[in-house]
């Protein structure tokens, strides 16, 4: 795992951690971490989802060290090393998450939501709220960012009480007026979203890449360096658990779906196969020598050594 990607599950583990203790009281909120979802071939990776009773917050996590900065286009940049580069907007990216999220919630109705009147209930009038979480290291630049960006974008000691915020407004609400969801429906929805997490990591499978689920890629604005040998600590592979981000004594196992580990403290499975360590590209495949896993890059080769007691 390289630095960038430690640092990125180390940001979201601060925002999940900022959500779940400033969140726990509240009633009828559910908090999900990296929610997966498909409809007709298209893919979801929700980073955090929080469903309350009148709807919906996606969040998006982006650990950036440096500057972040938004044209009036609403083009976004950051900072590194002293070089800026251009990464896609992460408004943009949650917008796509959303509308898919929404198909499968529709496409799901009959089993998630309650009747009136003898007739089955839709989504309709839920709120999706969306929302980015900056890393707190990061300096943003406010001045010349896009009002309707300004105001969902927040480091991640701050998100929580903007969701609280949020919760909070529609609460407000006459339910006499406003669609709200019933808690047979909170349940059934939050169960489905649960089942969701756990179909995506109990049976490892590599999904297809869309536009929804693409990782930020950045542009660079300068001719890119050459690449640096792999030390052999730096190709030491650091598999973390995907539901409670536990990284000792995982065991390696293989399955229907390829190559996985299985946590011994929440008993649960998460799949090895990822983005290249390097250069963040998808065409990778994991090998097996006895007790050595290896991540292998069609572009880089051997990036990753994992060692792991390893069952079949």
């Amino acid at each position: 795992m390289t630095k960038r990607q430690e640092a990125g599950l180390r940001h979201e583990q601060d925002v999940d951690f900022h959500l779940r203790r400033s969140l726990s009281d509240e009633k009828d909120v559910y908090i999900f971490h990296d929610v997966k979802l498909e409809y007709e071939g298209d893919v979801a990776q929700i980073d955090h989802l929080v469903l309350h009773k009148h709807g919906f917050v996606l969040i998006e996590s982006k650990s950036v060290y440096g500057e972040v900065s938004v044209n009036a286009n609403q083009e976004w940049s950051r900072s590194f090393k002293d070089q800026w580069y251009g990464i896609p907007s992460p408004v943009a990216q949650a917008e796509a998450q959303k509308d898919i999220l929404k198909k499968v919630l529709r496409a799901n109705a009959d089993s998630l939501m309650g009747k009136l009147l003898g007739l089955r209930k839709g989504f309709g009038g839920r709120k999706y709220d969306i929302l980015v979480a900056i890393s707190s290291t990061a300096i943003i630049h406010r001045e010349n960012m896009p009002p309707e960006v300004d105001r969902v974008t927040f480091k991640s000691e701050f998100l929580a009480s903007k969701v609280k915020e949020l919760i909070a407004g529609y609460r407000g609400w006459s339910t006499k007026k406003e669609a709200w969801f019933s808690d047979y429906e909170l349940t059934q929805i939050s169960q489905f979203l649960e089942k969701h997490q756990q179909i995506n990591t109990s049976e490892p499978e590599a999904v297809p890449t869309t536009q929804a689920t693409r990782p930020i890629q950045e542009t660079t604005l300068r001719p890119p360096l050459q690449k640096p040998e792999i030390s052999a600590q730096d190709s030491t592979w650091l598999i973390t658990c995907k539901h409670c981000h536990n990284r000792e004594d995982l065991v390696g196992k293989y399955g229907k779906w390829g190559y996985y580990v299985s946590c011994p403290r929440c008993k649960k499975n998460t799949p090895m196969k990822s983005n290249c360590l390097q250069c963040q590209g998808s065409d990778t495949k994991v090998q097996k020598s006895k007790n050595c896993y290896t991540l292998n890059c069609a572009s880089c080769g051997d990036v990753g050594v994992f060692n792991a007691p390893a069952t079949s």
